[in-house]
């Protein structure tokens, strides 16, 4: 299973997907917090997530990205059978461009530069729900306007063409567009790709989240 989280100021300007994991939600928490919660999961709001909190004390904690994952594990766990576990991804980015994030064993999100350089986000701590005790740790970097960042699920590297080879990141790398584009031209591409490579067949989902710093 597979979570893509809360974002505080992003400007949510592409979501592209396929049925599991769906897209769930998309829009305005109360206070102006943007999020799109991602998964295969029966969507929880931010609510269950941080239950029994008020707002004010939710909208802290976001600024505790690893408490927020150490919730949705003491959520997820009891809910899970023992041979499953769920990867996340949750974080903010800020009007200036901070962007901070925790990702819990999900595909590395990736952040496309206005230069044409990506850097990746790796895993900052395990998968949720597979562990007794875990601790996760987050990352900021800084976004200047128009640079991208890009969530995808494992179902967008791991297709595979009718040989078996799989798109891979190097497949989701070589779709970005040279040149700056919007969002949706950026989503677009991937899904373009993709089914170019397996000739148009799904064995899995196939969801992309663009998200531009400071423009569409």
């Amino acid at each position: 299973m597979n979570l893509t989280g809360m974002l505080h100021g992003a400007r949510l300007l592409q979501l592209a997907g396929f049925p599991t994991p769906e897209i769930l939600g998309a829009g305005d928490q109360d206070e102006g917090w943007a999020y799109v919660l991602m998964s295969r999961l029966h969507g929880a709001p931010l609510d269950r997530v941080l239950p029994g909190e008020p707002r004010p004390a939710q909208e802290r904690a976001m600024d505790e990205l690893g408490e927020v994952v150490a919730r949705l594990h003491a959520l997820l766990r009891p809910l899970l059978p023992p041979n499953r576990f769920a990867t996340a991804v949750v974080g903010w980015l800020a009007d200036d461009g901070t962007l901070r994030v925790t990702n819990a064993g999900h595909c590395p999100p990736l952040v496309v530069r206005t230069d044409g350089s990506v850097d990746e986000i790796p895993s900052t701590g395990p998968a949720v729900a597979i562990l007794p005790s875990s601790r996760w740790q987050s990352t900021t970097m800084a976004l200047v306007a128009g640079e991208m960042l890009v969530l995808y699920s494992d179902g967008v590297i791991e297709s595979a063409s009718a040989d078996g080879g799989e798109f891979g990141t190097r497949g989701l790398l070589r779709a970005l567009p040279p040149d700056a584009c919007r969002s949706r031209q950026v989503a677009g591409a991937i899904v373009e790709a993709v089914d170019c490579h397996t000739g148009g067949r799904r064995e899995d989902d196939l969801t992309v989240v663009v998200i531009r710093a400071g423009g569409n």
